[in-house]
């Protein structure tokens, strides 16, 4: 007689969530056994806060097409906080370090600001 089969841990994962631009998700968190994951009133409300002021990620094409210059595309893309160095030089074709170069840049002011329409 075969001993039992386990099951995968693939079989077990949830299916991936679609997500879309500027749409309202409900975010839930929870400790192990349901305990508290706050340690007290002022960390629970530091965390609503930071769950509220999260700006909806813009897609890379808008910046691209906002921006003349590739590099300054980067770096406001970059300074929103919502994709991170690898996606963005994935979208633009370059490295990751051309990224980050374009980046320290506009921090340092060797270009013009980086203005936003917005």
């Amino acid at each position: 007689m075969q001993p039992p089969v386990k099951p995968c841990i693939l079989d077990m994962v949830r299916p991936l969530r679609l997500e879309f631009s500027g749409a309202l998700y409900h975010v839930t968190a929870r400790g192990n056994q349901r305990r508290a994951i706050f340690l007290g009133h002022l960390f629970q409300g530091r965390y609503k806060g930071i769950l509220v002021e999260k700006e909806v990620a813009r897609p890379l094409s808008e910046f691209a097409a906002r921006y003349a210059e590739r590099d300054r595309a980067m770096a406001a893309a970059y300074r929103t906080g919502a994709h991170s160095m690898q996606a963005i030089a994935d979208y633009f074709g370059v490295g990751r370090m051309t990224v980050s170069r374009a980046v320290k840049r506009e921090e340092r002011g060797d270009c013009p600001p980086v203005t936003s329409d917005a």
